[in-house]
């Protein structure tokens, strides 16, 4: 059978798109990122950002720049033919997000404020020709959209499964508690004693009832509202992690791991939502 391949305007016009703008078979485009090429081209040394509505965009090299510095989140966005990476913050906080940014670490800045035809161009020291923009590889753009690609499409298929196929999932829920709970043991017998006073005994009461409640939803008469209260747990154990890594006391791999199970939880727990919301009777 002959293959047909969609046209140009199909694939504008029908785009399909996964959660995080990772792209299944057919691409929408993202205006802002030809604009952000565009003025990149022309201040190559310079940390381009485009306005959005309420948000300031920040596309490839600059998108990497301000992940590593400020911990923004990285998207996947563009078509599949010519895809990138991105990051944004709320226009309202630019001036006191960046701004000591650009003058700590001599970085200089286009930042375009408006909307798309009418745009207010600002430029700090136009005549630049090095900063630490060069310093990243072109490459990285690259290895960070297969990456961010390929865990968005993992997250997916696993997604797709527990719906197909939800007792299981209850099965890899106890799995991943169980691992969890090894992995926080550790951390709170290495954790400092005044952190572990004033931290410590969150957490654990935390995954004390993150346990409780997965064990125990096989006998539950509310599963839905267990899931919900579930879900709320695992979303504070969840700052916690993200807590303990800026005070520094996980490193990449350990924080990589738990952040790992916690998703995968985060991931069964909603499936199983999606599953009991739609089989609960109509009143």
């Amino acid at each position: 059978m002959e293959q047909i391949q969609p046209t140009d305007q199909e694939r504008k016009d029908y785009a399909l798109t996964l959660r995080n703008s990772v792209e299944l078979g057919l691409g929408r485009e993202d205006p802002l990122i030809k604009t952000s090429a565009m003025v990149f081209k022309k201040y190559p040394h310079h940390l381009v950002l485009i306005q959005a509505g309420g948000f300031l965009h920040a596309y490839g090299k600059s998108a990497y720049f301000l992940h590593k510095l400020k911990g923004y989140r990285l998207r996947v966005v563009g078509p599949e033919s010519a895809p990138s990476i991105r990051c944004g913050l709320p226009v309202s906080r630019h001036r006191r997000s960046l701004w000591h940014v650009f003058a700590d670490y001599k970085v200089p800045y286009v930042v375009a404020l408006g909307s798309r035809g009418n745009y207010e161009v600002h430029v700090s020291r136009e005549e630049t020709t090095s900063s630490l923009i060069d310093e990243i590889p072109d490459s990285i753009v690259e290895q960070l959209v297969a990456e961010l690609s390929q865990t968005d499409r993992l997250r997916t298929a696993r997604a797709a499964q527990i719906l197909l196929r939800p007792e299981q999932s209850t099965f890899r829920l106890k799995q991943a508690v169980d691992q969890l709970y090894e992995e926080t043991h550790k951390d709170l017998k290495r954790m400092p004693r005044d952190l572990r006073i004033f931290v410590g005994q969150d957490v654990a009461d935390c995954l004390g009832r993150i346990i409780r409640m997965v064990y125990g939803f096989s006998s539950s008469d509310d599963r839905t509202g267990l899931l919900k209260r579930l879900s709320g747990d695992i979303d504070l154990y969840r700052y916690f992690l993200d807590h303990w890594r800026k005070v520094g006391k996980l490193n990449n791999d350990k924080f990589n791991l738990r952040a790992a199970l916690i998703i995968e939880m985060g991931s069964l727990v909603g499936g199983l939502i999606n599953k009991y919301r739609r089989s609960a009777p109509v009143r």
